[in-house]
């Protein structure tokens, strides 16, 4: 709590009451102050927008990860002919959707 400090000080002899006192006094208006303010504030924004080049980074990655599945489902890598596993832990994009669907198609 914001008065805690204050109040402990005085509660133990430390500090001139005369400075605390008021200091406290100040601090617990300022306490009820800012929530009121709060209230004239409009409201955070619920949606997060990625910066593109992040999403098109994210995009190449899952590409690469596709394309080396692909080459170890190929190469008889039972871990890797199993995909489901890894489709199912993410969310899908739209550039990537398609090749999902292809490579599970095959």
């Amino acid at each position: 709590m914001v008065l805690d400090r204050p109040v402990n000080a005085i509660a133990k002899g430390h500090g001139d009451p005369a400075v605390l006192g008021p200091h406290s006094t100040a601090l617990a208006a300022e306490r009820t102050r800012i929530p009121e303010e709060l209230t004239h504030e409009p409201p955070a924004p619920k949606d997060v927008a990625l910066h593109p080049t992040i999403l098109k980074r994210y995009e190449e990655q899952l590409e690469r990860l596709e394309k080396a599945l692909a080459k170890g489902a190929k190469a008889g890598d039972a871990e890797a002919a199993k995909p489901s596993e890894i489709w199912s832990k993410r969310s899908p994009c739209s550039a990537t959707q398609s090749a999902q669907a292809a490579y599970l198609s095959e």
